[in-house]
């Protein structure tokens, strides 16, 4: 199967934990999702003003996040279709955006060389400082622990825990 489902170039695909759905981002300004069973578009969201840079489904699958090089991050509903919150503090692209669902935190990192870490309801609660670029970010479910992918070739663990072992750890507020 091959399909023409943005109109500049697909920035993004990921599936959900099921593989179920599966959501794409553009240089439209557009995130997609899609029934990955039937191939047919079932949640359309805009409203950045530039690329969409990533997007990915939260933890238990009701929930969208959204990054853009417009230097914002979204939360959308995925049963309303509504946006539910808009995240700016950036100072240039975002790259990567994830979740935690235990903690109703959201993380965003980009070329602004640090992590925002954000309450669902668009608190925002700390910054992550790195060196440089952070690229990537994700979320450890079973403990909390979120690490960092930098421009430096660091893996960074920021955790909740006091110590850890054999890593660098830096506290991450709860």
């Amino acid at each position: 199967l091959v399909q023409k489902i943005h109109s500049k170039v697909i920035t993004s695909i990921n599936f959900n934990n099921f593989g179920s759905s599966y959501i794409t981002t553009g240089a439209d300004y557009v995130v997609r999702v899609y029934d990955a069973a039937k191939n047919i578009e079932t949640n359309v969201f805009s409203g950045f003003s530039s690329a969409v840079s990533e997007a990915c489904f939260d933890h238990t699958e009701q929930l969208l996040f959204s990054g853009s090089l417009d230097k914002t991050a979204k939360l959308w509903s995925l049963r309303n279709n509504k946006l539910l919150n808009t995240f700016t503090a950036h100072e240039s692209f975002i790259f990567s955006m994830c979740g935690n669902n235990s903690t109703h935190q959201i993380f965003t990192c980009g070329d602004d060389r640090c992590v925002k870490v954000w309450r669902d309801n668009g608190t925002f609660q700390q910054n992550l400082p790195h060196p440089n670029t952070v690229w990537d970010a994700c979320v450890n479910h079973l403990n909390g622990d979120l690490l960092t992918a930098c421009a430096d070739t660091l893996m960074r663990v920021f955790s909740t825990k006091k110590e850890l072992s054999n890593c660098d750890s830096i506290p991450l507020s709860p």
